[in-house]
């Protein structure tokens, strides 16, 4: 069958059929309502938040809803998804066309990785640290015996100065460096939230302040509200003392107002600023990675007086975030 009769069968079977519109404003109507949550930032409980970390997914699929109801012959249906199509395109598309920082300052590499309860492989964190030349480990999930292997592995000899704070399950944190740390210490940013380590790191030219995030995962009601919560707790950018450098966990996407909120305090999403803001991180281990869509909840964010040189993300054997790596270009002090 010749493409022209093929779109002679399809006008007829389409034209005037209540189907097509059963089929087209569902779709329009959800397109819509998905644009209007993340364009105003009404993702503030379930399902709204969980749906929303999907936003790069539901972009395409609006665009492809668009594509649809065009098929279907039905005009105002599709210039509803394609709007909501484009909108989401225009939060998301930016985070892929960022540059590297060329300024002048000092080197500084930064690494962020969840344990997984502890049961990351110890190996590979420890040779990633030693082949990208870390300067500063944050870690999260940290047990005594996920704390124990890393030792086991040389990590104190790569970076011999900590702030560590090993707990069971998820509630551990640490900060691993190359230079002198002082002022540490662990908090919560909530409740009954995990603990986050900090510790102010001393450098030739200046010192720079640097935390291991994690607030919980927003994986029910009252969970949700705790996100919330240590979300909005984190320490914004225009605090007193020394530069701060966020790291960790966030268990948050760059969609979530919760997140968009700290930003705006006076940081910058280190893998946005670099063109690689749709780089996933999460879910790589365990029976979610099978059929959950891969998000950003890694992230590095400096303020806006500190550049980013680059960002990659590495995938470590037995736990379900990926490592992140940024090299960030501490001003002079």
């Amino acid at each position: 069958m010749d493409g022209a009769r093929v779109r002679t069968v399809w006008n007829r079977l389409v034209r005037g059929r209540p189907w097509s519109a059963l089929l087209a404003w569902p779709l329009a109507a959800g397109a819509a309502i998905v644009a209007l949550v993340r364009v105003l930032g009404l993702d503030a409980g379930v399902p709204l938040v969980q749906i929303v970390a999907f936003t790069p997914y539901l972009a395409i699929g609006c665009g492809a809803a668009a594509v649809l109801s065009g098929l279907l012959r039905r005009p105002l249906a599709t210039a509803v998804t394609a709007v909501a199509a484009l909108c989401l395109a225009a939060v998301v598309v930016p985070r892929a066309l960022g540059s590297p920082a060329t300024g002048p300052g000092t080197p500084l590499v930064v690494m962020s990785a969840n344990l997984r309860y502890g049961g990351a492989d110890a190996a590979s964190i420890v040779d990633l640290v030693r082949d990208a030349t870390v300067d500063v480990l944050v870690l999260q999930e940290l047990t005594p015996e996920g704390e124990q292997a890393l030792l086991d592995q040389g990590l104190a000899e790569a970076l011999p100065f900590r702030e560590s704070h090993p707990a069971p399950r998820a509630s551990g944190s640490a900060v691993y460096a190359r230079w002198p740390l002082s002022d540490g210490g662990v908090r919560s940013a909530s409740d009954d939230g995990f603990q986050q380590a900090y510790a102010t790191i001393t450098l030739d030219h200046g010192s720079v302040i640097v935390e291991s995030v994690h607030p919980v995962p927003p994986n029910s009601v009252p969970r949700t509200h705790e996100w919330l919560i240590g979300l909005s707790n984190q320490a914004p950018a225009n605090a007193d003392g020394p530069p701060r450098i966020l790291a960790g966990d966030f268990n948050a996407t760059l969609d979530h107002r919760a997140l968009r909120a700290l930003l705006a305090t006076g940081y910058r999403d280190a893998a946005d600023a670099v063109g690689a803001g749709l780089t996933p991180t999460w879910p790589y281990y365990g029976p979610r990675s099978a059929v959950t869509p891969k998000v950003a909840l890694d992230h590095i964010v400096v303020p806006h007086g500190i550049g980013v040189r680059d960002f990659r993300a590495v995938t470590i054997p037995r736990t379900d975030h990926r490592a992140i790596l940024a090299t960030l270009l501490i001003p002079p002090a």
